[in-house]
Formats: structure tokens, C-alpha cells, sequence
């Protein structure tokens, strides 16, 4: 047995797989489901689910009984955003960003094979983009998610393209997985990201990726806003603003310790 193997608790680990499994699951789970799924003895779940919901982590709903995630995590959630992108200081950028641009700005990370929004500016517009902080959308055809998908390594990028199933969500999306590399390479080298009406009917998307010491990225900034709004003009001049807030976040979260102290 490994030192790694040998520091681990075993029931814990499986309380963090029911977890898992849980937030894999918006309608919620059964006892038998759960345990089919994560490969734990009924028995045992049964007791370490009792734990869980003490701490808020995991609820019991009649007449059922179903579990789902508790009142406990969206806080957690918070903090969460906050420990990994420095928080205040990650969103006074996105501030900047916003009034530079007078659109809305996003700061998302990949959780696996989506994107996953962690903070938002909204623009002051009275024509805004529908979007929210949490809510999970594709890496292949968003601004954040293709910046993203333009920095990792090309195994990375070719798991990516044998895993993912390039779906269409507008005419204007990229499904063709060739075509998709030459878009990657693009984006490499001019260092931003267009969605161009890929995602969203009526939407368009300047992305940059958020690089950390070693040149890989760790997540990605964007702004958003109707086509309308958003002109192909318009693009060289709103891209300059997202790579410079996608430097400053990574100078941010890059710093000693002592520095930010």
C-alpha cells in the first residue's frame, strides 16, 4: 500500500462519492440508487447518508425519502469560488471589465467536460444575456470554454474531441472535430476566443484564457452580449480588455503567499 493509499479514509471517500452521485442526480436519489450507483452496501450508506444530513451536506425527502444535497453546500459553493480564484480581488477585475466594455463579464472554470460559471458582472443594458452563477454550459461552443479548450495540451484536446459529442446548438457551431482544431489553433495564437452565435441564437462572445505559471489554463474570463450589440467591429477592441483581465487574474492568483498577505 502507497503512503497516498495509506492517508486516506475509506469511509469518507465513499461519503464523498455519494455526493457525487447525488449532484449527479437534480430529482434526487433513492437509498437502492444510490448504492447501485456508487458500488456501497446499503447499510453502509444508510449510516454515512445519516451523517451527512446532520451536517446539512445531504436531505431526506418524504413521503419517498429521497435524498438530495443539503442546505449546507451552496455556502460551501461560495467559499468555494472565493478560495479558488482569490475572490474580491478576482471580481473587482471582472468590475473593470464590465465598465470598460458596458457588457457582461463571466468567470468560469471546467469541472470535467463543461464549463462551469463562478462569478458574474452584469452589464447595466436593458437587453442582457440570460445566464447565472453555477449553471454548467458546453467548453466546445462557448467563448470561456473554447479559450480554455485552446490552451491544453493536444492529448488533452484529443481526449476531449473523442469523448465530447460536438452537438449543434445553433447553426453556427462547430461540430466537425477537424474543423474544431483548426479553431483551437487559431484561438491559440491570436490569444482569444470568439462564440459566435454557437451557443445562443442572438448572443456573441469574447473569451480569453486565465494562464497559470506553467502556461496551462485554469480557467477563463470572458464578455458577452447580444450580436446585436456585440459587432464583428467590435471584436479586435473588446478582445484587447478580455486578455488583459485574463493576465491581471492570473498575476492575482499566481501571487506568494506573502505577497498577498
Amino acid at each position: 500500500m502507497s503512503t497516498t493509499d495509506s492517508n486516506r479514509v475509506q469511509s469518507v471517500g465513499r461519503a464523498c462519492s455519494l455526493l457525487f452521485a447525488l449532484g449527479g442526480t437534480p430529482g434526487g436519489a433513492s437509498l437502492a440508487q444510490l448504492s447501485r450507483e456508487t458500488g456501497i452496501h446499503k447499510s453502509t450508506a444508510c449510516r454515512l447518508l445519516a451523517t451527512l444530513a446532520a451536517a446539512g451536506l445531504v436531505r431526506q425527502v418524504p413521503p419517498d425519502d429521497r435524498y438530495l444535497l443539503g442546505a449546507a453546500l451552496p455556502a460551501l459553493g461560495d467559499a468555494a469560488r472565493a478560495h479558488l480564484l482569490d475572490g474580491h480581488l478576482v471580481h473587482a477585475v471582472l468590475t473593470w471589465l464590465r465598465d470598460e466594455t458596458g457588457e457582461t463579464v463571466h468567470l468560469g472554470m471546467p469541472d470535467r467536460f463543461e464549463l462551469v460559471y463562478l462569478d458574474k458582472v452584469e452589464s447595466g443594458q436593458s437587453l442582457q444575456v440570460a445566464s447565472r452563477i453555477g449553471a454548467r454550459a458546453p467548453l466546445y461552443c462557448t467563448g470561456l470554454g473554447k479559450a480554455y479548450l485552446a490552451n491544453v495540451s493536444p492529448q488533452v484536446l484529443a481526449d476531449f474531441l473523442s469523448t465530447v459529442r460536438l452537438e449543434r446548438r445553433t447553426p453556427h457551431t462547430i461540430v466537425d472535430p477537424d474543423l474544431f482544431r483548426v479553431e483551437m489553433a487559431t484561438i491559440r495564437r491570436r490569444g482569444w476566443s470568439v462564440d459566435d452565435v454557437e451557443n445562443e441564437i442572438g448572443v456573441r462572445c469574447v473569451g480569453a484564457a486565465v494562464l497559470d505559471d506553467g502556461r496551462t489554463p485554469v480557467a477563463g474570463v470572458s464578455v458577452t452580449a447580444p450580436a446585436t450589440r456585440m459587432t464583428k467591429e467590435k471584436l479586435p477592441h473588446v478582445a484587447v480588455l478580455v486578455v488583459e483581465a485574463a493576465a491581471r487574474i492570473a498575476k492575482l492568483i499566481a501571487r506568494e503567499p506573502a505577497a498577498a498577505a
